[in-house]
C-alpha cells in the first residue's frame, strides 16, 4: 500500500505511524519521496526492516525528527550499517526494543545519526 502513496506533500504533518505494514525496499523508496518538513515522530515499529528497506530511509531528509521507533523490526547487521548513514540531528528518542542488536551497535547508530547532514 505504501508504494501507491508516493510524492505526498504534507507540510503540517508532525507524526507518522506506519507500524505493522511490512514494507519492502520499493515501498520505503516511495515513502522517502514524501515531503514532510515538520515531521518530529516516525513509528516504523513491528515491521520487518531488512537492509533493502532501511537503505532508502537514509536519503530521507528529516531534520526535525525527534522520535524514531524501530521496535521489533528484525534489524540485522546490514540494516544497522545503513542506519549509521542516516543523519537525524534533532533526534532525542530512539526505540530499538526487541531487535537482535548489541550495545556497540546502538552506540554507533546514535553517534552517526547525531551528525549534521552533508549536502
Amino acid at each position: 500500500m505504501i508504494q501507491h502513496l508516493s510524492a505526498w506533500k504534507l507540510p503540517k504533518l508532525t507524526s507518522l505511524r506506519l507500524g505493522g505494514n511490512w514494507p519492502d525496499g520499493n515501498a520505503m523508496t516511495s515513502l522517502t519521496r514524501w515531503s514532510l518538513p515538520h515531521l518530529t515522530s516516525l513509528d516504523l515499529g513491528d515491521n520487518f526492516l531488512d537492509a533493502a528497506a532501511i537503505e532508502p530511509l537514509t536519503q530521507w531528509k528529516l531534520s526535525k525528527l525527534r522520535v524514531l521507533i524501530l521496535r521489533n523490526s528484525g534489524l540485522n547487521p546490514q540494516a544497522i550499517g545503513h542506519l549509521r548513514q542516516w543523519s537525524l540531528p534533532a533526534l532525542v528518542s530512539l526505540d530499538l526494543e526487541h531487535n537482535d542488536i548489541d550495545v556497540d551497535a546502538v552506540e554507533s547508530i546514535l553517534q552517526s545519526m547525531r551528525r549534521p547532514a552533508i549536502p
